[in-house]
């Protein structure tokens, strides 16, 4: 199964107290998706020094990320290769345990051309809307968002840590063309405007990033003790 998606997406971050006044705002333009309240489960794949998010980071036209993606009481996970071109969004979705296909190969040759491997589990509690007019139109709230490096599987661990010690929510509003203007003009009201804020980046910023420069510092120091022995 290969499943192709494009689309416009804006992120914001909203303190509890923001998040709650905008629901009561919002609950009489929308519905639960399908789904509506679950648990999502990522696993992100990288280079071993990060690249692939340092290079999304640095603010290129082009991005791309790849992860497994396993959503609560599915049977199966997906593979995903996400890729963001001019403000638009391309993912593109297989079944992980998916063996041939146009999709599949192009994440082959990814993961071998860019040497990926596993590398953070992110974990978050969504709620995911439609708009009741025009169910194109998506916003979902993703609370508790939690990561760890240690355990690379969609199980809950203990020694999973939260992204924001302020219960903090991520909002995403996803849409196939422009937003509702109602929905512009209410956020503008509330003062929400959207930020460059990928949870991964995120916790690569705040959390993963010291790990890196330590590891490149002392490979620097180990080569140098090197250089000097040898000289």
């Amino acid at each position: 199964m290969e499943t192709i998606f494009k689309r416009y997406e804006k992120k914001y971050i909203l303190a509890k107290q923001m998040y709650d006044q905008l629901m009561s705002m919002l609950k009489e333009h929308i519905v639960f998706d399908a789904f509506g309240q679950y648990t999502v489960r990522n696993i992100y794949w990288d280079t071993d020094d990060y690249a692939m998010i340092r290079q999304s980071l640095s603010g290129p036209a082009f991005k791309e990320k790849l992860r497994e993606r396993k959503y609560e009481n599915y049977p199966y996970s997906f593979m995903e290769l996400k890729i963001k071109f001019d403000h638009v969004v391309y993912k593109r979705r297989i079944v992980s345990s998916q063996k041939e296909g146009q999709i599949k190969a192009e994440i082959d040759h990814l993961i071998k051309n860019r040497k990926l491997e596993p590398k953070v589990a992110i974990v978050y509690d969504r709620e995911a809307y439609v708009y009741a007019a025009d169910k194109t139109v998506r916003i979902t709230f993703d609370h508790r968002i939690r990561f760890q490096t240690d355990h690379l599987d969609f199980l809950p661990h203990e020694k999973e840590k939260l992204l924001f010690e302020d219960k903090k929510i991520v909002m995403e509003i996803k849409v196939e063309d422009a937003m509702p203007y109602w929905l512009s003009r209410l956020l503008s009201s509330l003062e929400i405007f959207p930020c460059s804020c990928s949870k991964y980046g995120m916790i690569y910023t705040n959390y993963l990033q010291k790990e890196v420069l330590c590891s490149q510092a002392s490979s620097r120091i180990q080569s140098l003790s090197h250089s000097s022995a040898s000289a």
